[in-house]
């Protein structure tokens, strides 16, 4: 079920999550992959900084200059300090990824289309 709160990963759950802390603008101060320390600047956004709760890698950034509001998630930062990690596919996103394409190929349109009926 989905409870509304991040999955515990080495203790960290709501503060892995990267917010925009006003309206505007990210602009990023770190890359994906980048080992982070705690209360690193990671980015900007209008001028106010967003800091690492903990030490680990960035995960996850949202596109620089990409306008946010307030409260957005715009990254993620992973306790576990593996930078690999920021470049293999969970086995979530893999289960999400099967059903997506298990509902593809289950529409009589794509099956047509695949076998040229109509």
């Amino acid at each position: 079920a989905d409870t509304g709160e991040p999955g515990s990963v080495r203790g960290q759950t709501f503060s892995r999550i990267l917010r925009a802390p006003a309206d505007g603008c990210v602009e990023p101060r770190a890359e994906i992959g980048d080992a982070i320390a705690a209360g690193q600047v990671i980015a900007h956004v209008n001028g106010q900084p967003v800091t690492a709760a903990f030490p680990g890698v960035l995960r996850g950034l949202v596109h620089e200059r990409l306008p946010v509001t307030a409260g957005l998630k715009i990254g993620d930062l992973d306790p576990r300090a593996r930078r690999e990690h920021c470049f293999t596919i969970s086995d979530k996103s893999l289960a999400v990824g099967g059903g997506v394409l298990e509902a593809i190929f289950a529409s009589e349109a794509v099956r047509a289309s695949l076998t040229g009926a109509s």
